[in-house]
């Protein structure tokens, strides 16, 4: 009875060590597998910023090159309505200058009379 209660102690001491082996075991596969997911965690934290500073770059540069339109396409707006305005100012002139013409016309054909046929006498 002696020996079979010592054995029973070495069998259950065994078990016990081999419990706590494959404890350590799983405990060191654990401890490695949280480093890991620590590591690619913060190696995922890290792209995500970098991600988000471009974004923030690509958007700063969206708006710049969005207010640069603006400034352009109001430029073309003035010179569009100084160039519509210059047109008015021609067709002003143009008409004028047509009048004066006109009236300078009617002035030399009042001034200068219908030539008159001269008669030869002599014949």
């Amino acid at each position: 009875k002696y020996l079979s209660e010592s054995r029973l102690k070495d069998e259950k001491i065994h078990l016990l060590q081999f419990n706590k082996e494959k404890m350590e075991k799983m405990v060191l596969e654990l401890t490695n597998l949280h480093e890991n997911t620590v590591e690619e965690i913060h190696e995922y934290q890290k792209e995500n910023e970098e991600l988000r500073k471009k974004m923030r770059d690509i958007q700063d540069r969206f708006s710049s090159l969005e207010y640069s339109l603006t400034e352009k396409n109001n430029i073309v707006d003035t010179l569009s309505n100084n160039f519509q305005k210059l047109q008015r100012e021609k067709l002003k002139i143009e008409k004028e200058l047509n009048d004066l013409l006109d009236s300078q016309q009617q002035a030399k054909e009042v001034k200068e009379p219908e030539p008159k046929q001269i008669f030869n006498l002599n014949t």
